[in-house]
């Protein structure tokens, strides 16, 4: 039987982080990705980038999924700018190995889980004081300060506001689109990263837990008000696509992404923590 060579595969480290493709066709032939599209016939190396993020209108062809699973390069389908996650190519990654280990021992590790939480806590509300406060005193901050941001974000729009469920049918409409696509942008910004978005350090129970944290660092610094922008705007014929159209240009120009990156890696820099 031949010996196959199997390819070098660069190291993560000194790739590109990730690339979008949108409306065209993603092949391969031995040593690179070939995408087509109204524009041309455009050769990536396949192991420039880490992510490859398959947007709306592009096929992809089985050599191409062979040639990233070769590489270990990820490949996302997702919405526009990342405001949907569709599904996710796995891929070996040494990385994701030792982020996910990581993320386990501090997770349950109750003094590195509290640490990680009040970092969460003090870039989600700007504070220094809640570095003194256990978990539990953590939500309950938690409750009264989004309370008040809330009532502060209305009011700045001459909202009257009692809670979320009793806000205007449209309004709540754009407040659940955004926050969906914040979610969406979170969970792939955890995958790139190699972590998992089930194991939380807040939330837990759930197969987006993490991406539920992650979210919470930028929520009301980004998605909440311009959800309240576009509402008090007005003109709203379709509010769902809307707000997902203006989720997609906000994330776009503001670098949301890079912005989460860094958070995420700012949760999980606890220092030391045990090898068993």
């Amino acid at each position: 039987m031949k010996n196959i060579e199997k390819p070098y595969v660069v190291p993560l480290k000194d790739r590109e982080p990730y690339i979008f493709l949108e409306y065209g066709s993603l092949s391969a032939d031995s040593h690179a990705f070939i995408f087509t599209n109204k524009n041309g016939c455009f050769d990536i190396p396949a192991a420039m980038f880490s992510v490859i993020f398959i947007q709306p209108g592009v096929s992809v062809t089985h050599e191409a999924i062979k040639l990233a699973a070769q590489h270990k390069s990820l490949i996302m389908w997702v919405g526009e700018e990342s405001v949907r996650l569709y599904a996710v190519g796995f891929c070996d990654s040494s990385k994701s190995a030792s982020r996910i280990t990581k993320q386990v021992l501090i997770t349950t590790n109750p003094d590195l889980r509290l640490k990680s939480a009040r970092t969460l806590y003090s870039l989600m509300f700007d504070e220094s004081a809640i570095n003194t406060f256990n978990l539990d005193q953590l939500r309950g901050r938690e409750g009264a300060k989004v309370r008040q941001i809330y009532n502060s974000i209305a009011n700045s729009h001459n909202i009257i506001w009692e809670s979320r469920d009793k806000a205007p049918k449209i309004l709540q409409q754009c407040l659940g689109m955004a926050t969906s696509c914040l979610y969406a942008l979170c969970e792939s910004v955890i995958w790139m990263s190699g972590y998992h978005p089930s194991i939380g350090i807040v939330h837990s129970g759930n197969a987006h837990s993490l991406a539920y944290d992650l979210a919470d660092t930028l929520k009301f610094k980004t998605v909440i008000p311009l959800a309240f922008r576009l509402y008090s705007a007005g003109q709203l014929s379709d509010p769902f696509v809307q707000t997902r159209h203006a989720c997609r240009d906000f994330f776009k120009s503001e670098k949301t992404m890079e912005k989460l990156f860094h958070n995420l890696e700012t949760i999980f820099d606890v220092g030391h923590y045990p090898n068993s």
